[in-house]
């Protein structure tokens, strides 16, 4: 497969690119849900595909296209060529040529450390773990809706480009939850465990049984029934202690999404906005107390974005994004790198699936510990 990859590239190079990179994605998932005591959701979609990015005149092009593997040398000429005219075309329009950091051809393989592969448990386990954790949170009748949900992906991808870089890497990722939601008291609540819209984690079904679903679900129904009757929150500024993933909340979006450079230079807003800061913002701008100290690290053990390069041929890495409560830098691929004057890439470039090309995105991003206590 690695063979075939490179062959994209070179064809791409024969062709009259500057630079190329291409990448080969298996992605294979299951998804489950239980609603109620039905199955509510049972599906295992899978697919296979190329992608191929180039660099021509100082303007990026992009082409993809969705191949069984054993169509992919005839597919690989054709989509490495409809990149390449991709670039010509949009030349004319660019405002200015791309720059790009420096990169070695990094040669390597990475697996996702699985204990148990998720993949392997038969269908019944996963909906019978389902079915009951649904079935548990029903500890009264005003609890008018649980839910359970399982997620299993396994990616693998082979990269290859003109710099000299082969990669293979496999990432397992699992993620659950279970759910309550309460009508009750003229209201309606609902309470989720382990964190709403579910946790999840690299790794494997050893994820899955740590997070006991079964048994937090009557809990999660009890406290949906209980938020029925809470009283109001009182109105005003208070001290407040965040729980944790609400706090992963807001480190995603008052920090994370802030801090992805193509985000503060204005080219990518539709998604999630754009940023309150600016470049000339780093080593001035005071984010936190200076006991506040944020690290984007894509070497994190179980982090949800750990791999060992990203989707530009970048050894992952970690770095301080906020240090004593100071900002002190950013999310940054190949591209934006050079735009904020840096030799290298931080690692931040991701793209989903084989049909996109890969943008900033933020990795595990997390606030550390501190030496001080309450």
């Amino acid at each position: 497969m690695q063979k075939l990859v490179q062959s994209a590239v070179e064809v791409a190079l024969q062709a009259g690119a500057d630079y190329a990179d291409a990448r080969v994605v298996r992605l294979t998932q299951e998804r489950l849900s239980v609603r109620n005591g039905r199955l509510a959701q049972a599906d295992a979609p899978e697919d296979f595909g190329i992608g191929v990015r180039v660099l021509k005149d100082g303007c990026f092009g992009f082409a993809a296209a969705p191949a069984a593997p054993r169509d992919l040398p005839q597919v690989i000429k054709g989509v490495a060529r409809r990149a390449l005219k991709a670039a010509r075309d949009l030349g004319p329009a660019r405002s200015k040529p791309v720059l790009w950091s420096e990169e070695a051809g990094h040669v390597g393989e990475y697996q996702t450390p699985v204990k148990i592969d998720p993949f392997r448990i038969s269908l019944d386990e996963k909906v019978s773990l389902l079915r009951r954790s649904e079935a548990a949170t029903h500890v009264k009748p005003e609890v008018v809706v649980g839910e359970s949900m399982l997620s299993l992906r396994r990616e693998e991808q082979w990269q290859s480009s003109s710099e000299g870089a082969q990669l293979h890497q496999v990432l397992v990722r699992v993620g659950s939850h279970v759910t309550a939601t309460a009508s009750a008291n003229g209201h309606v609540e609902m309470r989720s465990h382990p964190a709403y819209g579910g946790q999840f984690l690299a790794g494997g079904w050893e994820h899955i049984q740590a997070m006991g679903l079964e048994a937090a679900a009557p809990r999660m129904g009890q406290e949906a029934y209980d938020l029925c009757f809470a009283p109001t929150c009182p109105a005003g500024e208070r001290t407040m202690i965040l729980g944790g993933s609400q706090l992963a909340l807001q480190i995603h979006e008052s920090v994370g999404h802030p801090t992805e450079l193509d985000r503060i230079v204005g080219h990518e807003i539709d998604f999630a906005g754009a940023s309150f800061v600016q470049p000339s913002m780093k080593d001035k701008l005071q984010y936190g107390s200076s006991i506040v100290n944020l690290e984007s690290n894509c070497l994190l053990e179980n982090g949800l974005d750990t791999r060992g390069w990203d989707d530009e041929c970048t050894p992952s890495g970690r770095w301080p994004i906020v240090k004593d409560g100071i900002l002190r830098g950013f999310q940054t691929s190949r591209e934006y790198a050079a735009v904020e004057g840096e030799a290298h890439s931080r690692g931040s470039s991701r793209a989903e699936g084989w049909y996109n090309p890969p943008i900033v995105r933020i990795p595990n991003l997390s606030l550390l510990p501190g030496d001080w206590s309450l």
